[in-house]
């Protein structure tokens, strides 16, 4: 979750924008503290939300329902993964589909060059996860 949020701070940063750590919830949503979440979006404003895991999204979605936030027309709910739960929420949950499948095989293709023995520069790990570079 780290990675995503660095990603974020940075394209913050490329678009001009200065971060606002008030609008980084670090959440485990349980019905507990679902209320006090839903609450806390609507104070601050916050008109959409990118969930950094899909079932984190999936449960924000279930509180908002709870709590008679509409979704997407009071908070836009969005997240990564897009496994086939997505598509069977209610509504439907926008999420970003990774190529998990091309980042494992590129992965693979950097541990053999360094078991192998290759000088592989320090950032290529990284990159290689990220699906990169090759």
């Amino acid at each position: 979750m780290e990675d995503r949020l660095l990603g974020y701070r940075d394209a913050l940063e490329r678009a001009g924008l200065s971060f606002q750590p008030e609008f980084v919830l670090h959440h485990v949503l349980h019905a507990s503290d679902g209320a006090s979440l839903v609450e806390r979006l609507r104070h601050l404003e916050v008109t959409a939300v990118f969930a950094a895991s899909e079932s984190a999204a999936l449960d924000l979605l279930r509180l908002c329902g709870l709590r008679g936030v509409a979704v997407p027309r009071q908070l836009a709910v969005a997240a990564f993964d897009d496994t086939p739960m997505a598509a069977l929420a209610s509504p439907p949950l926008t999420a970003v589909r990774q190529p998990t499948a091309e980042i494992g095989a590129r992965a693979t293709r950097l541990l053999l060059r360094l078991v192998s023995g290759e000088d592989v520069p320090p950032f290529a790990a990284g990159f290689a996860m990220m699906g990169l570079c090759r």
